[in-house]
This record gives C-alpha cells, structure tokens and sequence, in this order.
C-alpha cells in the first residue's frame, strides 16, 4: 500500500500539471484570437493586388500574408484543391479586382482561378 506521503506527491504533481496546463491553452487561445481577429476574409467586394509570401490554412481556412484569409465554405470553383494552393512555391501573386467573384493566383507561368460565393 502506498504512503500517504506519496499519494501527497502525486496529486501535487498532477495539480501543478493541470494548472500550467491551463495556463498555457488560455494563454495560447488569447494570443490565436487577437490573431483571427486581425485578419480580414477576401470577399467580393475586395480589391487586392498581393505578393504573397507566407501561406497557411488551418481547418479549411487558407491564410495569406498573415492578413487575409479564404474560407472553403465561400469556394464555388477552384482549379485546384485550396490544399494544393497552400503548398504553391512561394512567392506568388494574388490578384482580386473589385466587386469580382474571381481571384487569380499568378505563380511562374501558371494561373490559378479560385471563385467565391455571391455576398448576397
């Protein structure tokens, strides 16, 4: 039968274990809102002219430049799978004109179409 004093241990351990735990996913859920809150979905009525250097998606959202973002719920139309535009060579261009459904996505030679849904 264990000690008391090591159960003691025990349960402190899992106790400073729960509470950093804590600690660290509020702290990270923080730092992930003020993130999703500084960026802006491409709509539209955008109008967007972007090299795009940094690329990431993240449960069916598709991130660029750490500013904007595409939702797969709002593709009608892609040429290509939004996990095939997240693993394009970098840089590449982004190109919206506004009131649009279409952005174009320039990279070498190649041209990309994504169409978004109607803002209606």
């Amino acid at each position: 039968m264990p000690s008391k004093r090591n159960i003691v241990s025990v349960l402190a351990i899992l106790l400073l274990f729960l509470t950093v735990s804590a600690i660290l996913i509020i702290a990270d859920t923080k730092r992930m809102n003020r993130y999703y809150a500084s960026v802006t979905e491409i709509t539209n009525n955008d109008s967007i002219n972007l090299v795009v250097n940094d690329v990431w998606m993240n449960h069916g959202y598709l991130y660029f430049n750490d500013k904007y973002y595409i939702s797969e719920s709002n593709v009608i139309y892609s040429s290509r799978e939004l996990l095939e535009i997240y693993e394009l060579e970098e840089p590449f261009q982004l190109m919206k004109r506004s009131h649009s459904d279409t952005i174009v996505l320039q990279n070498d030679n190649d041209n990309f179409i994504i169409v978004l849904r109607s803002n209606n």
